[in-house]
Order: C-alpha cells, then structure tokens, then sequence
C-alpha cells in the first residue's frame, strides 16, 4: 500500500498535472527513490567485497595456494612419489600456467576491486544526491525570481 502510494505521488505528474511545481517534485522524489535503490545496491556490492577481502585474508595462512616456490616444491615431492604425476611444461611454471596459486589470485584482484567498488558506489550515490538538492535550489530560486518580477519588485535585468 505504501509502496503503491509512493509510486502515485512519483508519477502524478504524467497523467494530469497542470503545475509545473508539482511535475517537477514528483519528478525529484522519483529520482530520490531511483538514488535510494542504487545506493542501497552500493551498500550490497560493498558488503559483498568485504566478504571477499576477507576470503583473500583467510586464505593467505594456505602457504600452498599462495606462493609459486611451496606449490612449485610441492608438486615436485607428488613427482617424486608418484611416478606417472606430471604435466607437459616445466614444474617451476606449472602453478602459474594452470592457476594453482588461488589464494594469490584472489588477493590480488579482490584488492583493487574492492577499493574500485566502494568508492565508485559511495561517490555515485553522494555526488547523485547533491544534484538532485542542487536542482531543487535552482529551480526553488528561479520560481522565487519569476514571482518577485511579476509582482514588480524585481526588474528583469538584475
């Protein structure tokens, strides 16, 4: 019902309206719910790289994953315990060529990601609201302007 009532008040300026005003505000509150659902899918996207900062985190106690020389090592003693262990390129490059190193993967992207997701998402949602109050004001002040001319109190030029 509240959301239904929302949606009237945001879209009253489409069917009859014959106040600019009043397109204008509904039109404003609209953009206002639209910046709201994109700010809370920023909040979403930051929680989700949190997440994932904190899974490359965890993962750096796994020496295995994450360093090329204890992989490298490590497929070397299965080589030597099992004789038909191997692949088709040298071992010191086995981990980096068939992404082995997991934890080094996901430590490196998840931390430029994250910082990238936050920022981009918080500044965006910010930066949206500012120009939906900065276009509140312009208008507010040029309707202000309109009636001072028109009641004689204001001249045109100034």
């Amino acid at each position: 019902e509240r959301m239904g009532s929302c949606f009237r008040s945001c879209t009253a300026c489409i069917g009859s309206c014959t106040s600019g005003h009043l397109c204008f505000w509904s039109l404003l509150l609209l953009a206002q719910v639209i910046i709201l659902v994109l700010f809370l899918v920023s909040l979403l996207i930051c929680i989700l790289a949190g997440v994932q900062a904190f899974l490359g985190a965890g993962c750096s106690k796994i020496y295995l994953l994450g360093d090329n020389q204890v992989c490298t090592a490590v497929l070397g003693i299965f080589q030597i315990f099992l004789k038909t262990f191997g692949f088709f390129e040298p071992l010191e490059e086995t981990c980096f060529h068939r992404e082995l190193l997991t934890c080094k993967i996901i430590r490196d992207t998840t931390t430029h990601q994250a910082i990238v997701a936050i920022v981009g998402g918080l500044l965006a949602s910010v930066l949206s609201f500012q120009m939906l109050i900065d276009s509140a004001t312009k208008h507010e002040r040029a309707r202000c302007i309109r009636a001072l001319q028109e009641e004689g109190l204001l001249k045109k030029g100034d």
